[in-house]
């Protein structure tokens, strides 16, 4: 899977679409099933419902460009999911999983960057990957404290 298919988390949230049930119009006296989310991507699930003219609450998907984001469940993300990679959506891993530490075992065969990929992503505006995995900018420091790889070593 490619680093930008996927993001580390510490907890799954909820579903977005189940939050909302299968009709964004239900009646609210209707309370929804709720599933963890393995997925935030786009989905094309919202433009099905506002085309028809009906309009959702959208939880908290976000508008970008002209499609929605959510994070989706399994069954929701197969069924509504646009696909994973920079700009369409990552799969959700906790941290700690068995899937987590397979990436780590994977990460831990492959050559660490030199210092002058590590410049180069600096200058050409990339982000960094920490010793945990998490991708941060340059000179950033992931959620769990861990620093960039250029300010482990100094150079920012």
């Amino acid at each position: 899977m490619d680093k930008h298919q996927f993001t580390i988390v510490d907890t799954l949230p909820n579903c977005d679409i189940c939050a909302i049930g299968s009709q964004p119009f239900r009646p609210l006296a209707i309370q929804p099933q709720q599933s963890e989310a393995h997925y935030d991507a786009s989905t094309n699930i919202f433009d099905r419902y506002e085309s028809h003219g009906v309009a959702h609450d959208g939880g908290s998907s976000q508008l970008v460009g002209r499609s929605k984001w959510a994070y989706m469940c399994e069954a929701h993300y197969a069924d509504h999911g646009v696909g994973l990679g920079l700009g369409v959506g990552q799969k959700l891993i906790l941290r700690d999983s068995d899937e987590h530490k397979a990436i780590q075992a994977e990460k831990a065969k492959q050559p660490k960057p030199d210092v002058e990929s590590l410049l180069r992503a600096a200058v050409m505006g990339d982000t960094v990957e920490t010793s945990d995995g998490c991708i941060v900018e340059p000179d950033g420091k992931c959620p769990h404290g861990l620093l960039s790889p250029l300010r482990e070593l100094g150079l920012i």
